[in-house]
């Protein structure tokens, strides 16, 4: 069974942007809010590259059913970057303040 199965996308962000930001306990500037969800759409960017990784090997020695679940698992984490991204971008500057 894949780890994130149950998941949203909606839910992997709240989980990696936890991460990717521990001390964050309260709402920052628009600037702060920008880098730390540049932070947060960068860990989930970093897994999805681990889980291609892990992909590529599972291709050659796992079943298909396997295979597919890893792969369900990276789109739910490609969607939580677009979704920080998203964010990012409805900050006045965002992307420039992420920067």
């Amino acid at each position: 069974m894949s780890e994130m199965e149950n998941s949203t996308a909606m839910q992997v962000m709240k989980i990696l942007h936890r991460k990717a930001n521990p001390t964050a306990t309260t709402r920052g500037t628009p600037s702060e809010e920008a880098m730390r969800l540049n932070k947060s759409r960068t860990l989930a960017l970093a897994n999805v590259t681990a889980m291609l990784s892990k992909i590529n090997r599972a291709a050659l020695t796992e079943d298909a059913k396997a295979v597919q679940e890893m792969t369900d698992d990276a789109q739910i984490l490609l969607d939580a970057a677009t979704g920080f991204q998203e964010l990012i971008d409805d900050i006045p500057n965002g992307r420039k303040l992420a920067a």
